[in-house]
């Protein structure tokens, strides 16, 4: 944002004030963005305006401020008050926490000079003491002063049971990052001491219960959110309806005017009809609707729905938000529970115990009490934030707004009275007739599928599958634009309407973008199914000139010219830092052991050959040097022939005949090879002796043949 920006938000917010008028500067911002994006052709971007732009742009910004009865401001005040509320109160616990995190660390800095003034022998050990007690005080007793002398008793009383005075020496030869490491577990064996005593009614009274106010806290909380989105839910399914009938008469009188041109009526629609119309009338069916819906303006309801359905979003998370809360808190204060009693029976009637035995318990009975501490603290501030919606609903609920402000103790804002469309008993009379219509047997009003222009063609293929609704990856998907419909959107004239899970999703793939998207009816996801790009465009483009649609749909990230509102933290994020390390896991025991070292070590394999005596050792060195001079004589016997220790036993040949025409000898020649001179003195040749074989009686033997 530019300087000239800043300076115009800044005069605007006073001239406000200077009015008695009290305004967001986060509003302020917001406004006079939309202006400057609706009217970018007289103010361009902002940033060099003239001083009759600059007084225009105010002007105009003051006057949409003040407008009266304007839905459109109500739901950006909305949207800026849940965001403002929600960012605030987490950045207020934020800060609460590390305010007390930077105590700690001074603390620690000074337990580590003094440490250090003890390695120098300016100080004695015994000084240590007291920035120990300190460290571990503010540790053990997160919500007490430290001027408090009997919570200070107390943690020393428990500090000398774990660690003694006379053993203050070991932090002095410690080192300092182990030194940091067993400090923090100290304190959280000292912290599960006093845990232990509170529950034993034994002291440390400073110490909440935290696993009793959150599980009161959260189911409250729980019961109050659904409360309210029950009644902002009515509202809404009561605009939609109001919307079904106003579009029915219309279409009856158009229908009426040019009979030539009149089409049945919506099957949808129709089936809200009286039951005391006549099926056999070839006329369209009548449709009776009540009296006060005649003087309904449809884009009035239109934007009394976004804002509605705005409202049920910001609900719909807190109501998520606090389950997911109840849920660890749940879980978190079983664990707590069955801590101390485990606890309890290991200590009994006992005056000493292992330490091995309790202390793994004290630190987890630590952590857990600390994770349902910080639960505790995002309770306050799903609290405080519904607070800030309550002065949104209609019709107001005072009960409620009374009893939690007097738990948050803070007062809640009314802002401008806003005047809806219905009142509510108009709300009920609808809601309550189509639920009993549906009871009896009927099916939901829904709008009509009739489209009022034809899709372009896309350019180049589309990639759009279908996931159903028997699919293992239905319940995982996550929807594009909250799950409204975009044909609805687009065909309606921004009309929000949410998609029906019975009619599956469309998954639409677009380089490596994949978004998913809930419709209305089939005939809405055919018509997607024609050209996505097309619909999506257009409701970014809507977005972009209306910028209340931009939380409605989820868009802050995909247009950040807008992104104005504080963002939001997750739930439990501290809580669960806190209970990083399971429960269940075992912690290191740790004990006093001592070693003794044998002077002569007895090996426990023994070398039979090993000989430490270095005159034995030179005398078999030289019998190995002897040997080389020496010659080796073999004898060739039957069983070493060919250095094999082998015997064959040979067969003679049979005499073999066959049943031929004429009585023919073979004798082929044999070609038998033998190795010569394969042991003699040294520079013998080796050669082989080839031999061909004959029959004796035919032919002389012939001499071999050497190679």
């Amino acid at each position: 944002m530019s300087e000239q920006l800043r300076q115009i938000i800044a005069r605007i917010i006073k001239e406000n004030s200077d009015e008695g008028y009290v305004d967001d500067e986060i509003l302020v911002m917001f406004i006079v963005k939309k202006i400057l994006l609706n009217e970018s052709e007289t103010f361009g971007s902002g940033d060099s305006l003239t001083d009759d732009e600059e007084n225009e742009l105010i002007s105009k910004v003051k006057r949409t401020l003040r407008e009266e009865n304007s839905m459109i401001l109500n739901t950006i005040k909305m949207q800026v008050a849940f965001y403002t509320c929600s960012s605030a109160e987490q950045g207020q616990s934020t800060q609460k926490f590390s305010e007390k995190e930077t105590e700690i660390k001074m603390l620690y800095s000074s337990l580590i000079d003094g440490r250090k003034q003890v390695e120098a022998g300016r100080i004695r050990v015994e000084d240590l003491y007291q920035p120990l007690l300190n460290y571990v005080f503010a540790n053990a007793a997160p919500q007490a002063e430290i001027k408090e002398d009997k919570v200070r008793e107390e943690v020393a009383s428990a500090l000398e049971s774990v660690l003694p005075r006379r053993d203050l020496s070991s932090i002095v030869r410690m080192d300092v990052q182990d030194l940091e490491v067993q400090l923090k577990e100290l304190c959280e064996i000292v912290l599960g001491i006093r845990l232990f005593h509170k529950h034993s009614q034994l002291g440390s009274e400073d110490l909440l219960d935290y696993h009793l106010l959150c599980e009161s806290d959260t189911e409250l909380l729980k019961n109050q959110i659904g409360q309210v989105l029950q009644m902002t839910d009515d509202h809404k399914k009561a605009i939609q309806l109001a919307l079904m009938m106003k579009e029915k008469q219309q279409r009856e009188k158009e229908s009426s005017a040019s009979p030539s041109t009149s089409s049945s009526p919506s099957p949808s629609l129709s089936a809200s009809a009286s039951s005391s119309s006549s099926p056999s009338s070839s006329a369209p069916t009548s449709v009776s609707f009540p009296s006060f819906i005649e003087g309904l303006d449809a884009s009035l309801l239109k934007n009394e729905l976004l804002n509605r359905q705005q409202l049920v979003l910001f609900l719909r998370t807190l109501y998520t938000e606090i389950d997911e809360v109840g849920n660890f808190s749940h879980a978190a204060s079983d664990s707590f529970k069955k801590e101390l009693e485990e606890v309890r029976e290991v200590v009994g009637g006992k005056t000493a115990i292992p330490k091995a035995q309790v202390y793994p318990r004290f630190v987890r009975l630590s952590r857990l009490w600390h994770s349902l501490f910080a639960a505790f603290d995002d309770v306050f501030s799903l609290r405080n934030t519904l607070i800030s919606l309550l002065p949104y609903l209609y019709p107001r609920a005072y009960d409620m707004e009374h009893d939690l402000s007097e738990m948050a103790q803070i007062s809640v804002l009314p802002p401008e009275q806003i005047t809806f469309s219905l009142s509510p008993e108009e709300i009920q009379q609808l809601v309550g007739e189509e639920r009993e219509r549906v009871e009896k047997g009927g099916t939901d009003m829904t709008f009509d599928d009739t489209p009022t222009e034809e899709v372009p063609e896309a350019s180049v293929p589309m990639n759009v599958t279908h996931i159903s609704p028997s699919s293992p990856q239905f319940n995982e998907t996550q929807l594009h634009f909250e799950g409204f419909c975009p044909v609805c959107f687009i065909r309606r004239n921004g009309l929000l309407i949410e998609g029906d899970p019975a009619y599956g999703f469309l998954k639409w793939t677009i380089r490596d973008i994949t978004m998913n998207f809930a419709f209305t009816s089939h005939h809405c996801m055919n018509e997607f199914k024609k050209n996505p790009k097309y619909f999506v465009d257009a409701i970014y483009q809507t977005a972009t000139m209306q910028p209340e649609l931009i939380p409605v749909l989820a868009l802050k990230a995909e247009i950040p010219s807008m992104d104005v509102l504080p963002p939001r933290g997750h739930v439990l994020t501290r809580a669960k830092t806190y209970a990083a390390v399971p429960v269940a896991q075992p912690v290191a025991t740790k004990v006093d052991s001592d070693t003794q070292t044998p002077v002569h070590f007895v090996e426990s394999h023994i070398d039979p050959h090993y000989e430490w005596n270095e005159w034995n050792l030179r005398r078999k060195a030289l019998q190995l040097v002897q040997l080389k001079k020496k010659r080796t004589h073999s004898t060739q016997t039957i069983a070493s022939h060919f250095r094999r220790e082998a015997e064959t036993q040979a067969y003679e040949l049979r005499d073999n005949e066959t049943n031929t025409g004429h009585d023919v000898g073979v004798n082929p020649k044999k070609t038998v090879r033998y190795l010569q001179n394969l042991r003699g003195p040294p520079g013998t040749k080796m050669s082989v002796v080839t031999l061909e074989l004959q029959d004796v009686q035919t032919k002389p033997k012939q001499k071999g043949k050497f190679y």
